[in-house]
C-alpha cells in the first residue's frame, strides 16, 4: 500500500472541516413528534428489515461454518433469537394497537 503524503491528509482535514461548518448541526424544529407516527414507521421500515438482516446474515454465516466442517448451531440460535426480537417486535407493536 502506498504512504499517504502529508499535503494530502491536511487537505482533507481542512475540505471536511469547512463542510462541517457550512452545514447545521441541528434543526430548528416546531411543535412536537406524535408517538404513535414514530412507531408505526418503525412497524413498517425498520423492523422488517432488521429482521430480514438477521435472517440473511445467520443463514450466510451458518453455511459458510458448515462448509468449513464447523458446527452451525450457534449460527442457529442466533437466527432464532434475531428472528424471535425482530418479528416480535411487531406483533407486539400490533397487540399495542398500531396496525
Amino acid at each position: 500500500m502506498r504512504p499517504v503524503s502529508t499535503s494530502t491528509v491536511v487537505l482533507t482535514l481542512v475540505a471536511f472541516t469547512l463542510i462541517c461548518i457550512g452545514q447545521p448541526a441541528f434543526a430548528i424544529v416546531s411543535g412536537g413528534v406524535d408517538p404513535s407516527t414514530t412507531l408505526q414507521s418503525l412497524y413498517t421500515y425498520a423492523l422488517p428489515v432488521g429482521g430480514s438482516a438477521i435472517c440473511v446474515t445467520s443463514i450466510v454465516k451458518g453455511v459458510h461454518a458448515a462448509m468449513d466442517g464447523r458446527s452451525f448451531k450457534p449460527h442457529l440460535a442466533g437466527l432464532a433469537g434475531g428472528a424471535g426480537l425482530a418479528y416480535g417486535g411487531p406483533y407486539l407493536l400490533q397487540h399495542m394497537g398500531l396496525t
